[in-house]
């Protein structure tokens, strides 16, 4: 079945960093650590999404296996949407050498499995456990488009179900208020091109014998923390500008970028507030300061 260079994480991870990118494909052992918070917050995005497909009850699981069986998973979401079957979760798709799993595809034929002369229509459905949509969901949603429509997939519509903040619940849990189903079908459409060309790029750079030369900076924070934080930040001091209570995060990385690193560094004239210049002078007295 041959393979993939990217998947829809591994995609998101290289438009935040191509290094990002690089060291979670190929030295994997690098990473972070997980927290005992990142543990339950992925542990919430698989209860969210298996919560998700009571919505569309009836379905069938096409890819298995933690991690999944691509392989598998792709010949299986095949033979069911031949079968004509109406709802698949984890439906798998690659196409230009990008891997897609669907958290759930529905037939657009009010559910019917009936087979029809007509080329069926799906809508997809991705599930967040978040309670908004933001660009990097929107990015997501963008690739799975691009996967599917291009595998010959027929969308009729792309909707992210998300959490509704706003729920308050009453006795039995209510999936319909729970939820928030919302279409993002035009804005993954118009970014169709954006996808394409990142897609190109990001293969590229996996394609080289090096890891990517890319300094830390704001992008370490965004839309997510890295999963190599730790990794990138080896070589900075024990005690460094980066341990500045309650700082700015672009005003630490106007201090790197003017090599201002260590505590040491920093000019007796550089304005700090009032806290991090109480922070400042215990460092270098290394006194307690008690108020």
């Amino acid at each position: 079945m041959g393979s993939h260079l990217l998947s829809k994480s591994s995609f998101i991870k290289g438009l935040q960093c191509e290094k990002h990118l690089y060291l979670y494909k190929y030295h994997y052992d690098e990473m972070d650590d997980l927290s005992e918070m990142q543990k339950a917050i992925f542990q919430r995005g698989t209860d969210v999404g298996e919560l998700a497909q009571q919505l569309f009850p009836g379905g069938t699981i096409a890819t298995e296996g933690n991690p999944p069986d691509y392989d598998k998973g792709l010949k299986r979401t095949a033979e069911l949407i031949r079968e004509g079957t109406s709802v698949l979760y984890e439906a798998s798709f690659r196409y230009n050498e990008v891997l897609a799993i669907s958290d759930i595809i529905v037939r657009a034929e009010e559910g019917s499995s009936r087979r029809s002369e007509a080329k069926p229509e799906w809508n997809i459905y991705e599930v967040k456990s978040s309670t908004s949509v933001s660009d990097a969901i929107i990015n997501d949603a963008a690739l799975q488009y691009y996967v599917l429509s291009n595998t010959g997939l027929s969308i009729k519509d792309f909707f992210i179900i998300y959490i509704n903040n706003q729920y308050v619940r009453q006795g039995e849990l209510n999936l319909n208020e729970l939820f928030v189903i919302e279409s993002v079908l035009e804005q993954a459409k118009q970014l169709q091109e954006f996808v394409e060309e990142n897609v190109e790029r990001l293969k590229k750079v996996l394609t080289k014998n090096h890891i990517p030369d890319v300094d830390i900076g704001e992008h370490c924070h965004t839309p997510y923390t890295c999963s190599f934080f730790n990794y990138c930040r080896k070589d900075l001091p024990e005690y460094s500008i980066f341990n500045f209570n309650g700082m700015h995060l672009n005003k630490k990385y106007e201090l790197y970028n003017k090599g201002i690193i260590k505590l040491d560094d920093i000019p007796d004239d550089y304005p700090l507030n009032k806290n991090n210049k109480l922070q400042l002078e215990v460092y270098k007295s290394g006194e307690p300061l008690i108020d």
